[in-house]
C-alpha cells in the first residue's frame, strides 16, 4: 500500500513538472529525493512514536497489562487503553506526563528565513524587503515548501521533519 502511495506522490511530481515547462530535470530530481527522504523520516519517526507507545501501554512493572487499565480497575472499572494518538496528544500538552514516559514532541512554525533556505537548498538568509517577502511567501506555499518542522525525541533518539 506504501508503494502505491509513493509512486502516486511521484507521478503528481512528474505530471506538475511536465504542465509547468519552465523547470529543469534536477528540479524534478530534487523534488523526487526530497519526497523519497521525508517518507523516510516519517517511517523512522512513526515507528519512535510506536515504541514509545507500546513502552506506555506494557509497562513492564505491570507484567504487560495495560497501565490505563491499572488506573480505572483502582475504581472499580476497567477502562479501554488510550489510542496511540490518545498518548501522542497527551505527551504533547502534558510536559509531566511526557517527561514520565520520555517521549518529547515539539512542533514549531517555520519562519520565512527558515522556508527561504529550504527553497535555496542553501544557509543564505534572504534580504527581500517586506513586500517581497510576503510575495515569496505565498510562492513558498503554491509549491509546498514545508511551513512545521516536527521534532520528536526519545531514548535519546532525536528526528526532526519538515511538514
Amino acid at each position: 500500500m506504501e508503494d502505491i502511495k509513493l509512486y502516486s506522490e511521484i507521478e503528481h511530481l512528474i505530471i506538475a513538472w511536465n504542465i509547468d515547462g519552465t523547470k529543469t530535470a534536477g528540479y524534478l530530481t530534487r523534488e523526487i529525493m526530497g519526497l523519497i527522504n521525508q517518507r523516510k523520516l516519517y517511517k523512522e519517526q512513526q515507528e519512535l512514536l510506536e515504541s514509545a507507545y507500546n513502552n506506555f501501554i506494557y509497562y513492564p512493572d505491570y507484567k504487560g497489562k495495560c497501565y490505563a487499565d491499572l488506573i480505572g480497575s483502582q475504581a472499580g472499572q476497567l477502562v479501554k487503553c488510550p489510542t496511540q494518538e490518545d498518548f501522542i496528544d497527551k505527551c504533547k500538552t502534558d510536559i509531566k506526563f511526557s517527561e514520565k514516559w520520555g517521549l518529547k514532541i515539539e512542533e514549531r512554525d517555520l519562519s520565512f528565513e527558515e522556508r527561504h533556505m529550504i527553497w535555496h537548498d542553501d544557509n543564505k538568509k534572504a534580504n527581500v524587503s517586506p513586500f517581497m517577502e510576503k510575495q515569496l511567501s505565498s510562492m513558498l506555499d503554491e509549491i509546498n515548501i514545508p511551513t512545521k518542522l516536527i521534532t520528536v525525541t526519545y531514548n535519546d533518539i532525536k528526528l526532526e521533519r519538515y511538514e
